[in-house]
Order: C-alpha cells, then sequence, then structure tokens
C-alpha cells in the first residue's frame, strides 16, 4: 500500500471515552518520536495496525455472541473481562493510528472477517492462537524499532505486556497454565500477516499491505479452534498447498518443518512425504505454549528474517501444552 504522506488518511474510527474507561485508559501522550518515521517503520506499524483491527473485530463478534453461546461455569465473568480486551483493542489501534498519523502516513482501515467459531469454548481457543500471533508480531516490531527508532520500544513493550495478560486469561479459561513458557515467542512480520489472512474475506480489505501471500500450511486432521491436547503429540502431519518452486509437492526435493517456540534459533525435522503435498514431521522436544511451524528446503536459516525468506508454505500455529 502506498505510504505518501500526500494520502494520509484520518483514523478508522475515532476512541471513545466510554472505551478508555472500560480500557483503564487512553492513548499515550507521550511527545512524538525525535525523528520521523521511515517508510520501512510505517509499513512494520501499519502491520501492527492491521493485526490490531482484526483482533477488534475478533473480540467484538465474540463478546456479542458469548451471551447466545452460554457463559460456560467459568470462576470468572468471561464476560466483564472479554469487554475489557475489546476495549483494550481499541486503545491500541488508536495507538498506531496515532503513530501514523503523526507523521503523515496512511492508517490501516479495518477488513471484513470470518471467524471460524461456534460456541464460547472455540471463540476463547481461537483467542488463544490469535492474541499469540499478535505477541509474536509486536515483539518483531519492538525489534526493527530498536534498530532504528528505539524511542518507541517502550510502547511496544507496554502492549506486548497486556497481550500477555490477555492471553493468560485465555489459558486458564481451559485449566492451561497460564505461564507455559519463560519467553514469548517472537515471528517475523511476514509469518504474522500470513497467519492473520485466512480470516480475512477476499477483497473485503481497502488497502493492502505489501507483504506476499504464502501457500498455506495446514495441520492434520482439520477441525475447529482448540486448546492443546491433554496428551502432547510426538509427531505432526500436514499438509500444504503448492509451494512456487518445483519439486516440492511432487517430492522432488527434500522438506523440512522448521519449528519456532520462545527465544531459540529455529529447529528443524524432516518432513517424511505420504503423498503429494502431505506428509509427517516429528515434534521436537522442550517446545511448550504455542508452536510456530512452517514449510521449507532448507535448514540453514538461523533467525527468523531468514527463515521467512525461506518459507515455503506457513507458517501455522500449534497448541502444544
Amino acid at each position: 500500500m502506498a505510504v505518501s504522506p500526500a494520502l494520509a488518511a484520518p483514523p478508522q474510527a475515532p476512541l471513545s471515552l466510554q472505551d478508555q474507561v472500560v480500557a483503564g485508559g487512553g492513548v499515550p501522550d507521550i511527545p512524538p518520536p525525535p525523528s520521523p518515521l521511515t517508510k520501512s517503520e510505517a509499513q512494520n506499524i501499519q502491520l501492527a495496525n492491521f493485526l490490531e483491527n482484526l483482533e477488534v473485530n475478533f473480540f467484538s463478534q465474540g463478546l456479542a455472541n458469548i451471551t447466545s453461546w452460554g457463559v460456560g461455569d467459568y470462576p470468572f465473568n468471561i464476560v466483564d473481562i472479554v469487554t475489557k480486551i475489546v476495549a483494550q483493542e481499541k486503545v491500541h489501534v488508536a495507538t498506531f493510528e496515532d503513530l501514523l498519523l503523526q507523521f503523515g502516513y496512511e492508517t490501516v482501515p479495518p477488513c471484513k472477517y470470518s471467524f471460524p467459531v461456534s460456541n464460547t469454548e472455540e471463540f476463547l481457543a481461537l483467542s488463544n492462537l490469535i492474541t499469540s500471533v499478535g505477541i509474536g508480531a509486536v515483539i518483531d516490531l519492538g525489534q526493527a524499532l530498536a534498530n532504528s527508532n528505539p524511542y518507541l520500544v517502550a510502547a511496544m513493550e507496554s502492549v506486548v505486556g497486556v497481550e500477555c495478560r490477555h492471553d493468560a486469561f485465555f489459558r486458564l479459561t481451559h485449566n492451561e497454565v497460564p505461564n507455559p513458557f519463560p519467553f514469548d515467542t517472537q515471528i517475523p512480520g511476514l509469518w504474522a500477516f500470513n497467519l492473520a489472512h485466512p480470516f480475512v474475506i477476499p477483497g473485503s480489505c481497502p488497502t493492502d499491505l505489501p507483504l506476499k501471500v504464502l501457500p498455506a500450511l495446514n495441520v492434520v486432521p482439520a477441525g475447529p479452534p482448540a486448546f492443546a491436547p491433554q496428551d502432547r503429540p510426538t509427531e505432526i502431519e500436514f499438509t500444504f498447498d503448492q509451494p512456487d518452486t518445483p519439486g516440492a509437492s511432487n517430492g522432488g526435493e527434500t522438506l523440512y518443518i522448521a519449528w519456532v517456540n520462545q527465544v531459540r534459533v529455529p529447529q528443524y525435522t524432516q518432513l517424511m512425504r505420504t503423498g503429494n503435498g502431505m506428509g509427517t514431521a516429528s515434534l521436537p522436544s522442550r517446545l511448550s505454549g504455542v508452536v510456530f511451524a512452517a514449510l521449507t528446503s532448507t535448514t540453514d536459516p538461523d533467525n527468523l528474517a531468514a527463515l521467512a525468506n525461506a518459507t515455503l508454505a506457513g507458517p501455522v500455529i500449534i497448541p502444544v501444552s
């Protein structure tokens, strides 16, 4: 999408006083960064704007449906908590929009979305996954800004802290440990975009981000959103769409699953083909919480940026504990 100051647009929706009251606060009122945003920084923040728009829509839809779905026998009022989460996500959207507008860049209007949930349990399970994507993406944004505009890093870290509290709540609703690992997992922006993309109704986005849509990687069997299984899997079965490289689908080259979890270099296990566009791979030990996996034809990448460039299909997010 264009990021020319001449094309700057107003925020999609003003943040209401009621939203700020429910959220517990509003947009940070610190002075603007001493250095203007570069085009690359603006594009990274536009991706965060895109992801937060999706979260606002998802949690708003879920909140509207919880009453009819049933609130379940939880030891807390999930309606009250999700109401606060919606308001806080709106503050995050307004924060990213405000930052873009200060320097004359376009904000990112919401798309239209479709989420595969039909009851409260599925909503909470998908909340865990969507929030984990948001956490990983904002960590990545913070790292990018630390290299070029460190003044903004504190605000990004503050967003991550709140998102992690949201995710701890979602895990508790399923009696899962709220803190499954000592470090949250960073994911590259390209991965975050592709994890969000399936929820976007095709052709519904007023503006398009300059990011590539990768072939899909899916876990078998497919099913509704769910928390981690009671028994930790040792092997995962995958299907994948036709990658752009010849031989990837029909067995012409060795393929691997790259596993990303916490603050570690990517781990790789070979994909053992079971047919065209399908295969199984062993799940490495010492991975916990949610794990991100992608298809690749190399085990060389030892950092997220290189792995994003080497991704043939995916990623997919997998809850393992």
